[in-house]
């Protein structure tokens, strides 16, 4: 199983390689136009980024509960934002 931090470094990898901003990943994920990523959006960054289909959806689950400031169940831009600077940090980009 993998770890945080493998998981972290996945999403990085992914992020980085793959678009030339955080804003265009966001785009890129979100599917349904309502300018939100739901749980199931979150898991496809997931799965994208490599992660097991085992731990997506309890990583997404556990990514939107963390960062999910206005307690909607999903990732708004600016909580995408946010996350992503604060796994940043955690994980050393």
């Amino acid at each position: 199983m993998s770890s945080k931090k493998e998981v972290l470094n996945k999403i990085k990898i992914l992020l980085s390689r793959r678009f030339k901003t955080d804003k265009e990943a966001f785009k890129f994920f979100e599917k349904n136009s309502n300018l939100y990523l739901d749980k199931s959006e979150v898991a496809a960054l997931l799965k994208e980024a490599g992660v097991s289909r085992w731990i997506t959806s309890l990583a997404a689950g556990q990514i939107i509960a963390k960062f999910d400031k206005d307690g909607n169940k999903e990732l708004d831009w600016q909580e995408f934002k946010g996350a992503i600077k604060e796994l940043s940090k955690e994980n050393n980009w």
